[in-house]
């Protein structure tokens, strides 16, 4: 972009970010107890891990958005979604689970009047996991699903019974950081948010934030870079996925000492879950985060249970490398030109660091423990197929 238009494309994020016509909410934080969850995002990667949480962890009616033709279409799409990650069918649990056919990006989610309705008197708690993810796609591709949708869920949250909303963020919006990045800070002035995913998850987090404000009970869960599964569930769309898959198969890695986040998505979605029920709500917004690692740490590990030995490349000599190796078909080929775009910027995030103070004053009353990065590495192992060599 030039700096004209990218002034321009700031304007129009800060604009969408603004929630307008939201009344105060009076009764601050009123909410009844949760029988019915709403869930957004139930065929994604991380929905379809919260799905199978709240089926062992919860005894609650779930009612979840699926983008879908009609009932059978969306039954059929999240069945696909928990078999593609290895989780369990939930065939025989509809009278628990329900799904819901709609539309995220549609005005009232896509749904008609008396189901609109109905969605706002029946539900106790939304989980607002649905976005689009895409590193390549414009701002223009991502607002309605991910800013507008949130900008429903919002409204949905606050008509009818007062419902708590949990929303599902990500460290992104805290945009190329190069420093320490608080749980609490909402990165308000945009900083180094400058292409279209990390925009509409930005704006969809300042939506929040103001909703909360007008006193609408509110919890934002920031994850970073959520890997496979412990049972080995992942997939090769993942940027990092695809990443780490290219560094085995080149045995090489990119030399930096930005913090690398790895958590197993189904850690993550068992935490959320168990923290949003942690009464009363001690925080408002949490890092879900690991301790430091960098990817020579990981690709030290990987190298051990692989039998192999990873050369370090700088951030030039990767990209050269990239251009020389990536084809069309590699796994990581969709991301070759983002990551020549930034890697410039990625460098200048040496020493960003994810603050989780408020992760981890809740996380130790519910007695987790941080999984050993070598654990972390064996799971995504096991995804790829590798055999462990000790």
């Amino acid at each position: 972009l030039t700096q004209a238009n990218q002034d321009s494309a700031t304007g129009t994020v800060k604009e969408d970010s603004v929630l307008k016509h939201f009344p105060k909410v009076e009764v601050l934080g009123q909410t009844r107890p949760a029988t019915h969850i709403f869930l957004t995002g139930v065929t994604g990667f991380v929905g379809a891990h919260l799905v199978d949480s709240l089926r062992r962890n919860s005894v609650c009616r779930i009612t979840a958005l699926i983008r879908a033709r009609n009932e059978l279409h969306a039954i059929d799409r999240l069945e696909q979604s928990l078999k593609n990650y290895g989780l369990p069918s939930i065939r025989n649990e509809t009278s628990r689970i329900r799904v819901l056919p709609g539309d995220l990006a549609a005005p009232n989610l896509g749904l008609n009047d008396l189901l609109w309705s109905q969605l706002c008197q029946e539900t106790d708690e939304v989980i607002h996991n649905g976005a689009l993810v895409n590193y390549i796609a414009p701002y223009r591709e991502m607002k309605a699903p991910n800013v507008d949708g949130t900008r429903t869920i919002i409204e949905l949250c606050r008509t009818g019974s007062l419902k708590h909303l949990h929303y599902v963020s990500s460290t992104i919006i805290y945009g190329w950081a190069q420093g320490i990045v608080l749980e609490n800070d909402r990165n308000a002035e945009m900083a180094g948010i400058d292409f279209g995913y990390s925009e509409s998850k930005w704006a969809a987090e300042q939506l929040v934030w103001q909703a909360m404000e007008l006193g609408l009970p509110s919890t934002i869960y920031r994850p970073a870079m959520l890997t496979a599964s412990t049972t080995g569930g992942f997939s090769d769309d993942d940027i990092m996925a695809s990443l780490l898959r290219y560094f085995i198969t080149h045995k090489v890695y990119l030399d930096m000492p930005n913090q690398i986040s790895m958590m197993p998505v189904d850690k993550f979605a068992d935490l959320m879950l168990a923290i949003s029920e942690v009464k009363p709500r001690p925080h408002r917004a949490y890092n879900i985060t690991m301790p430091y690692a960098n990817f020579g740490m990981i690709c030290e590990l990987m190298g051990k249970q692989l039998g192999i030995t990873f050369q370090p490349l700088s951030f030039e000599a990767f990209s050269e490398h990239l251009t020389n190796h990536c084809k069309p078909g590699a796994p990581f080929f969709p991301f070759v030109n983002f990551y020549q775009r930034t890697f410039h910027k990625l460098r200048q995030m040496d020493k960003k660091r994810y603050s989780r103070d408020n992760f981890q004053d809740v996380a130790s009353r519910l007695g987790y423990v941080d999984p050993p990065l070598d654990d972390v590495v064996s799971h995504i192992l096991k995804f790829f197929g590798s055999t462990h060599h000790g």
